[in-house]
């Protein structure tokens, strides 16, 4: 609050600095005993959870490796009408270019699915890819080689779905945002129905019912322990802090009670 009363102040860009203000709900946790103590049992769990932490990012990348190894650029697997690209010159164009028309399908191909059974009122075609794809089946072929001639509009290899922009198996960003996904359980049947349909069922399977299992089941857990093991050890810590203090408690008094009593019984 005294930011405003700065001259200038408010134009330096300083201004962010009322956000902080969402922390004085905090002080509340002093008012509240059992919050205090879960707040508490969360910041001493955090040293623990380093192990947890290197071991998450450890499978994180053994399955982006894997991913990337056999699922990159799946996404972009689309039918055509033509099995291979044609060189085809467009009205009011000044150059060749290559055509290679989608169906209208928006389902993966190349592995369970090869656009053999297109939804109504979409034509039968061919699976394609990219060029450099690992699949040498949906690769484009061209007639002459490619020979500098770019792709006509609608007709460059693009993905499907949207999302796929950033859940994909590409490069090692792609597939640990991938693998992240799966492992909160949100959406990864539909991931894996799209690799199913873009690789193959078995492999797709095998893949996601180990990752699952592994992420979400075991790490997760695993976490959830060594927080419940760091609440157990803070219980214990104030167990005997309030042991100690009954017992220094009970060594102040007198075991033979009060010394005046002793006067008056004397006389």
């Amino acid at each position: 609050a005294l930011i405003s009363f700065i001259p200038r102040m408010e134009d330096s860009g300083l201004g962010f600095l009322r956000l902080f203000r969402i922390l004085r709900p905090l002080r509340s946790l002093k008012q509240v005993p059992q919050m205090k103590v879960l707040v508490d049992t969360i910041i001493s769990s955090i040293p623990r959870l380093a192990n947890v932490t290197i071991m998450m990012f450890f499978f994180f990348w053994i399955f982006g490796i894997v991913g990337i190894n056999i699922l990159d650029g799946i996404f972009y697997h689309a039918c055509r009408i033509k099995p291979a690209p044609e060189l085809v010159t467009p009205p009011n164009a000044s150059s060749p270019c290559w055509e290679w028309t989608h169906t209208g399908d928006e389902r993966l191909c190349g592995g369970r699915y090869m656009c053999e059974a297109p939804p109504d009122g979409v034509k039968k075609g061919f699976c394609g890819g990219l060029e450099d794809d690992p699949n040498k089946d949906v690769r484009p072929v061209f007639e002459g080689g490619r020979r500098g001639y770019e792709w006509c509009p609608e007709s460059e290899p693009k993905k499907t779905f949207p999302e796929t922009d950033f859940i994909h198996f590409d490069h090692m960003g792609g597939a640990l945002l991938t693998v992240f996904q799966c492992m909160t359980m949100e959406g990864w049947t539909d991931i894996m129905y799209y690799v199913q349909d873009g690789f193959g069922f078995w492999v797709a399977t095998i893949y996601f019912f180990l990752l699952i299992p592994i992420t979400s089941f075991f790490l997760l857990n695993l976490a959830l322990a060594v927080v419940d093991e760091a609440r157990d050890d803070f219980d214990n810590v104030e167990d005997d802090s309030a042991d100690e203090k009954s017992s220094m408690e009970d060594g102040n008094e007198s075991p033979g009670g009060d010394p005046m009593e002793h006067l008056v019984e004397l006389e």
